[in-house]
């Protein structure tokens, strides 16, 4: 029977479960050791070994000279993958059943590195199927991959979106020319698409790039849409692109017309998100200022 030896009989192991149960019974009663089975019948199947040990330890012997053995054996492996399985399993059955490792320093640091690594790709792969599980109800709608293709060009990317479950955000910089890190002229587009909607053109601003600060020039929001908060949207959007890109301020200035027309509305917009109002000068403009790394 001892013959599984046997490369023939080996191959049909895999078909024979009962004949690895049945090994396992004669290892834990004694009748044979489990290096009396060939090396391919001992790679066979790790519980050849656990059976082998908890038998020795059950009966008082000395299983950490059996141990040593196993471990060398192992580490013969030359199939790295095979070798890291085995040692591994090994490790967590002596470790659940009281055999310690220590007497085994270099092996015994090793495996509670591996261990420790494994728990670490084991929290990376959570997290990482967290943000698949994200990223996937943030998948692009027709309306989405439609308005993509309708408002894209060289000059034009999209920089952020913001999904929600009604509608999807999206801030757009268009270049006046073409795209470089500092100095440049440019306009940061909010539309909102809602479901089954025509993207809705919610507010844009006029910016220049200094070498740390952004300058608004224009800040519009459509004239239907004003006291829906679509103002406070762009602007904290403008002060993510700008810290994002270096800057440390916002400035701009408020004309005499702004001022005649709808003053209230645009010194409380202002204070909310943090800027500093001067006084008029001498022609009525007031400049404005927002520190980005308070």
């Amino acid at each position: 029977m001892w013959n599984l030896v046997n490369k023939d009989v080996m191959r049909k192991l895999d078909s024979y479960s009962l004949l690895a149960d049945t090994i396992c019974r004669l290892l834990l009663s004694g009748r044979i050791s489990v290096f009396d089975l060939t090396q391919l019948a001992r790679y066979y199947d790790s519980r050849f070994y656990f059976c082998e040990l908890t038998r020795i330890k059950c009966s008082g012997g000395n299983y950490e000279e059996t141990l040593k053995r196993i471990l060398f054996e192992l580490t013969e492996i030359n199939d790295i993958l095979k070798k890291e399985i085995m040692l591994s399993q090994l490790f967590k059955y002596c470790e659940a059943n009281g055999m310690s490792l220590r007497n085994f320093n270099p092996f015994y640091c090793r495996q509670r590195e591996l261990e420790y690594y494994k728990s670490e790709i084991l929290k990376l792969t959570e997290k990482l199927l967290e943000q698949e599980a994200k990223d996937s109800s943030m998948q692009l709608s027709d309306g989405f991959a439609a308005f993509l293709s309708e408002y894209l060009n060289q000059h034009t990317h999209v920089m952020a979106f913001h999904k929600y479950e009604s509608h999807t955000d999206i801030f757009m910089v268009k270049y006046k020319d073409n795209p470089i890190w500092n100095y440049m002229a440019s306009e940061i587009y909010f539309y909102r698409l809602t479901n089954n909607q025509n993207p809705l053109h919610c507010a844009h601003v006029n910016i220049k790039e200094e070498a740390l600060t952004v300058r608004i020039g224009d800040f519009i929001v459509n004239s239907y849409d004003i006291n829906r908060g679509y103002g406070s949207i762009l602007m904290d959007y403008l002060k993510e692109f700008s810290e994002a890109r270096g800057k440390v301020n916002i400035t701009g200035s408020l004309s005499p017309f702004d001022l005649s027309t709808h003053k209230e509305r645009l010194l409380h917009f202002y204070k909310k998100h943090d800027f500093i109002i001067s006084k008029p000068n001498d022609k009525g403009w007031c400049s404005i200022q927002c520190n980005l790394k308070k």
